[in-house]
């Protein structure tokens, strides 16, 4: 697995080659790191530009930086990251009292 420092200095390397292009408008660009391990976690998290929001999808955590030109995403399995306190229960239904009239 790279380094932090080898990663940033990748990143620095194409900032530098679209700074030295003709400035011309562009797509937003979009950046995923996917995180292994909850140290390499934190410390990206840290570095993310603020503000960033912090948000639950499918069972991973990611932390989430948005400008207009970029939106960067920091993404670990809840399981690495976050502790079960309770396991989920299925979920209970009954009818409204209107329906359960025509449901018996």
């Amino acid at each position: 697995m790279p380094t932090t420092h080898e990663v940033a200095s990748e990143l620095r390397k194409l900032a530098d080659s679209l700074t030295d292009q003709p400035e011309t408008e562009t797509d937003s660009a979009f950046v995923m790191f996917s995180q292994h391990s909850r140290q390499s976690f934190v410390i990206v998290s840290k570095a993310l530009p603020k503000p960033a929001e912090i948000y639950m999808e499918r069972g991973t955590l990611r932390k989430r930086y948005r400008s207009d030109a970029i939106t960067i995403i920091n993404s670990i399995s809840q399981e690495l990251i976050c502790e079960m306190i309770e396991p989920a229960k299925p979920a209970v239904y009954r009818p409204f009292e209107e329906e359960a009239e025509v449901l018996s």
